[in-house]
C-alpha cells in the first residue's frame, strides 16, 4: 500500500471510529497516525532534529513571517512526522490575532475606543492590556501594508492541518524555549 495515497483506508477507519467505544476509537486513531508517520522523513533544510535522553524526537522548524516557504516547511514536517504535540511559539495575544481574518483585524483596530481599552486593561492588567491594544494596531498597520495579517498564513495552515492531524496544539513562549 502506498502510504501517501491511503485516503480510502483512512476514511473507512474513521467511519469505524464512530461505531466504537471511546477507548477503541482512540486506539484506532493512534494506529492510523502511526501508519501515517514516516520512519525516515525527508525534511526541509529549515528543520533541526533533536533527540532527548528518553529517546523522544523534537523537530524544530525555523520560520519567517510572511513566508510561503515557511508555511510549506511546517506543513511538510507535520504531515511527515505526525507529531504527538505541536508547539507554536506565540504569546496568547498573538494567538487571538491568528484567529482573525484580515477584514476582522482591520475592523477591530479601527473600532478601538476608550471603552475597549478599559476592557482590555480590566481583563489583562495595565501593561498587558495596553500591549494587546498596541499589538492590534501594529498588526492592522502591517496588514494594510502587506495585504495579509501577521501570522495569518500559519493560522490558516494550522486550521487546514487540524483535520488531518491527531496532535495536541500548545503555545510555547520564550520562557519555555
Amino acid at each position: 500500500m502506498d502510504p501517501g495515497n491511503n485516503s480510502e483506508d483512512e476514511s473507512l477507519a474513521l467511519q469505524r471510529c464512530f461505531r466504537r467505544a471511546d477507548g477503541e476509537t482512540l486506539e484506532l486513531l493512534w494506529q492510523l497516525r502511526s501508519r501515517r508517520r514516516q520512519s525516515s522523513p525527508n525534511l526541509p533544510e529549515t528543520v533541526s532534529c533533536l533527540t532527548a535522553p528518553d529517546g523522544s524526537t523534537l523537530y524544530l522548524v525555523g520560520t519567517a513571517h510572511f513566508s510561503d516557504s515557511s508555511k510549506k516547511d511546517v506543513a511538510t514536517t507535520i504531515r511527515a512526522v505526525q507529531p504527538d504535540v505541536v508547539v507554536v511559539e506565540l504569546c496568547q495575544y498573538r494567538v487571538s490575532m491568528l484567529k482573525m481574518d484580515e477584514n476582522t483585524l482591520l475592523k477591530e483596530a479601527k473600532d478601538i475606543n476608550l471603552e475597549k481599552v478599559q476592557q482590555a486593561i480590566k481583563q489583562n492588567g495595565l501593561m498587558s492590556g495596553l500591549m494587546q491594544i498596541l499589538l492590534l494596531k501594529v498588526s492592522a498597520h502591517i496588514t494594510e501594508q502587506l495585504g495579509m495579517a501577521p501570522g495569518g498564513e500559519f493560522g490558516k495552515l494550522l486550521k487546514k492541518l487540524g483535520g488531518f492531524l491527531f496532535a495536541n496544539f500548545t503555545l510555547g513562549t520564550d520562557q519555555y524555549l
